[in-house]
């Protein structure tokens, strides 16, 4: 959990994340999300209720968007669409 100065750690991320996650409540919307790599791979991990040892497992290039269906705040489908 190093911290670079002037710069958040990844469990400062993480938490920033997951209260806008819960704030906004963004299981229950059709929104899109625009964001740097970092941020973007942290709202899917929340999003996609997944561990978080598996950050550096997400992958989110330039070119792709990400689809995440929800009904009654769980996820139902998850699609990698190409621009």
């Amino acid at each position: 959990n190093y911290k670079i100065p002037d710069a958040e750690n990844f469990s400062e991320l993480y938490n920033r994340c997951l209260t806008f996650v819960e704030e906004h409540d963004l299981r229950n919307k059709n929104l899109v999300i625009v964001s740097h790599g970092y941020t973007i791979r942290m709202l899917l991990l929340i999003l996609t209720n997944s561990a978080k040892e598996r950050y550096k497992e997400i992958r989110a290039p330039h070119n792709l968007i990400f689809k995440l269906d929800f009904h009654n705040g769980l996820l139902k489908n998850n699609q990698t669409l190409n621009v």
